[in-house]
């Protein structure tokens, strides 16, 4: 075992995966690709053919260098100071990789890796990067063994040189360890592994996570990569939301009194922000002063609060939201809901006029949460409104609610009127409705075409209007022609923010209540888990219209090219990416998010399974199967019983005694290099030569150690040429070994004397 080879490569597997998982843990992709070129390249360049590392000034000067990018990186660009000595820490490894390189450098290599790994445990949830950690971790633990081999090799390498005459001579050892060296060091590495990971699972489950013990994670929020796409409010100069980010964000699951319902064809839109009023000057949708002052604060007691009673026999919906990282402040929600239950979230902020929901106090990492709502259908004959008197809980209709003020005028004009070219856009909404026999007169507050009028501007604008990615020029953004205009009368093109804009602008222009809702699209379902996968990709925007006293959702991006937007990937690799994203969302709800309630629910349902059901309730499955086995030994003679628990025991024994021999048998072929031989002859030369194994045990316990590069009979010529009269028995036994091994010979009843008689002259010769 070549010492020095083996740690050099383990080392800069240790480092090169670290750096990895810190970049995968950061979620930046052309950082891994840098780091991936450069230290590929490091290899190739100190440890290649030709292979010579940097001179130190190069490196004390690149050192200069990277402390001054760590500066510039928390102080000029404003990065999380967790993230730069990441990325402090990166650069130093790299330099190290470079550098020449002692028994010094090895150990600050571990450390700054370590150390790095540490950081990124911080700032990452996802299971890619558990994966990576868990490779990492057993890398290191045979990265520490072998450097504890390798400085004894060095210190052995360093007295030969003081002890010798002319130290240019000594040659470094090539190996120092023994044959049952190997053994030791899997035995060592194996009661490590096992000794960390039994404290590792003790501290995971005794002391499980809780709101104040996550400080450490709350380092994640340092990125808002996480709900990139998702924005409260609509800015019509940016670019539109691309969709080049495929990152899971959240998974939703839905049920409907109690059976989940998801599917491939059916997609939901989940809204995160209500916005009713558009800033002419800066062109942004945004959520009014007005309704602003009517939110209510609420504390989840018993981790929910029921905002709504429901009649009887009335169909109720429940969704369930996981968040795959850093959670907003919008809690994402379906129209009309009634109820809301987490134990992450304490507190939470509702408005009863448009319904938005916001999280006040809580646990914003790996959130999860559900919610139950009723479609709008059923709404106004299903509540049951609970009326409390201090607390707004019950309302959730704008003129139904009890404590409005007294100038009810302005709930008749929330999200109706319209101030841009209102003429234009009022002339071509009442040209959309003329063609479909419909009319509306702008100041009416209600009628019976409203929905009908609601439908008909939907279907005109998905029918004549082309769904497109591409923002505004630089020119559109300083022009002064609005770009809900642009989009009516000139484009005729836009994305889905055009098109929820453009749709509120015609439709109040007639009267019509309306509001912008930014949120996501689910429409990915996965089979394996039962939820919808929401990725960044799949932000959107969409309307809400009120008719008939009823806030009713309307889409009028065309829907064909938005599903073209949103496909899904087909054939394997979109099964494999499903199967990952199941795996992932599994470790996210059963190792990530497990908490003081999860420990107690596990605990409960491992006592479940013990229950013998005196208490009334239902005995628990090993209880069932014990009474089922002692049920059994009623209908048998004691005597049959106790025979056959022998017969059985005896076999168990027997065959643990077959495979440990195989076991030990295949270990001697091995040591004998025996590998290549058919199985049978393996085990008959294995046997024989067992002797030679013995031997070699011998002479390592006293110092001598054949070296990988000679054969036996090399080493027993060496030790016989230093002492003839001690180690002749050594040459004796070695022949005889050859005579089995490689002459067909049989080790018969003489062979096996003088084995025999050879093997304790050596023993008492080498012990005297």
């Amino acid at each position: 075992m070549r010492v020095r080879s083996v740690y050099r490569k383990l080392v800069f597997a240790m480092v090169m995966i670290g750096v990895c998982a810190f970049c995968i843990a950061e979620q930046s992709p052309s950082l891994l690709l840098i780091i991936a070129i450069i230290g590929g390249l490091s290899w190739w360049v100190t440890e290649g053919p030709h292979g010579k590392p940097l001179p130190r000034p190069i490196i004390v000067a690149a050192s200069a260098v990277v402390m001054m990018w760590l500066l510039f990186d928390i102080f000029i660009f404003r990065t999380h100071t967790l993230v730069a000595m990441g990325h402090f820490t990166i650069w130093l490894q790299l330099l190290l990789l470079y550098s020449p390189k002692t028994n010094r450098e090895y150990a600050q290599l571990m450390i700054l890796s370590i150390l790095q790994m540490i950081g990124a445990s911080t700032i990452s949830i996802t299971m890619t990067y558990g994966i990576m950690l868990a490779i990492y971790c057993v890398i290191t633990l045979f990265t520490i063994l072998v450097f504890h081999l390798k400085l004894t090799s060095d210190r052995l390498y360093q007295s030969r040189k003081d002890a010798a005459v002319d130290a240019d001579k000594v040659l470094r050892p090539i190996g120092v360890t023994s044959i049952g060296m190997g053994k030791h060091l899997r035995r060592t590495t194996l009661l490590s592994g096992t000794v960390c990971a039994s404290i590792a699972v003790f501290v995971f489950m005794g002391i499980p996570r809780s709101p104040e013990s996550n400080s450490l994670n709350r380092f994640a929020s340092f990125s808002n990569k996480v709900q990139a796409g998702f924005s409260d409010t609509i800015n019509l100069n940016r670019k539109a939301p691309q969709s080049s980010s495929n990152t899971p964000v959240i998974n939703l699951s839905v049920e409907k009194n109690g059976k989940n319902i998801g599917s491939s064809d059916l997609a939901w839109l989940i809204r995160g922000a209500v916005l009713d009023r558009y800033n002419i000057r800066s062109r942004q949708w945004v959520r009014g002063n007005y309704v602003r002052n009517f939110d209510q604060s609420f504390d989840l007691e018993s981790n929910q609060i029921t905002l709504a009673k429901l009649k009887q026999n009335t169909d109720a919906y429940t969704a369930t939201i996981t968040y795959r990282g850093t959670a907003p402040p919008q809690l994402f929600t379906m129209p009309n809901i009634f109820q809301i239950n987490s134990k992450a979230i304490d507190r939470v902020a509702f408005n009863p006029i448009d319904q938005q929901m916001r999280m006040l106090n809580g646990d914003d990492e790996v959130m999860q949460y559900s919610f139950k709502w009723t479609d709008s259908q059923t709404k106004r004959v299903g509540f049951e409104y609970e009326k409390q008197v201090k607390e707004i809980r019950e309302v959730i209709d704008w003129d139904n609610r009890p404590n409005l003020p007294n100038n009810t005028s302005m709930s008749n004009w929330y999200a109706r009127t319209w101030h841009i070219a209102p003429r234009e856009v009022y002339l071509l909404a009442q040209s959309i409705i003329k063609e479909k026999g419909l009319k509306r007169h702008r100041n009416a507050l209600s009628s019976s075409d409203d929905l009908a009028i609601a439908k008909a501007i939907k279907q005109y604008l998905q029918t004549n209007y082309q769904y497109s990615l591409q923002g505004p020029s630089g020119e559109d953004a300083e022009s002064r022609v609005d770009p809900i205009l642009r989009f009516l009368f000139n484009d005729k093109k836009g994305h889905c923010e055009l098109f929820a804009s453009g749709y509120a602008a015609l439709c109040r222009s007639l009267g019509l209540q309306t509001r912008v809702i930014t949120g996501y699209r689910a429409g990915e379902y996965n089979d394996l888990g039962g939820y919808y996968v929401i990725r960044t990709s799949d932000a959107h925007a969409w309307n809400e219209i009120k008719i008939n006293n009823t806030w009713v959702t309307i889409d009028s991006t065309p829907p064909a090219q938005l599903a073209q937007q949103h496909a899904v990937s087909t054939g394997i690799i979109g099964s494999l990416q499903e199967l990952y994203e199941y795996f992932d969302y599994v470790w996210l709800r059963s190792v990530v998010t497990f908490d003081l309630k999860s420990q107690r629910n596990l605990l409960s349902s491992i006592r479940e399974l013990f229950n013998s059901g005196d208490d009334g309730s239902k005995p628990g499955l090993f209880y069932r199967i014990w009474r089922q086995f002692l049920n059994t030994l009623t209908f048998f003679n004691w005597n049959y019983i106790v025979i056959g628990l022998c017969v059985i025991v005896i076999i168990g024994v027997l065959i643990v005694f077959f495979f440990l021999h195989e076991i030990q048998t295949r270990r001697k072929a091995a040591q004998l290099h025996l590998s290549s031989l058919p199985r049978s002859q393996q085990r008959s030369l294995a046997k024989q030569l067992a002797f030679f194994i013995t031997l070699q045990q011998l002479l390592t316990k006293h110092g001598h150690s054949r070296k990988s590069w000679q054969s036996p009979m090399q080493f027993a010529n060496q030790l016989t040429a230093q002492n003839p009269q001690r180690y002749q028995s050594v040459k004796k036994l070695t022949q005889i070994f050859y005579d089995i091994r490689y002459g067909n010979r049989p080790l018969d009843e003489s062979r096996k004397s003088i084995v025999d008689s050879e093997l304790e002259n050596l023993q008492h010769t080498l012990t005297s």
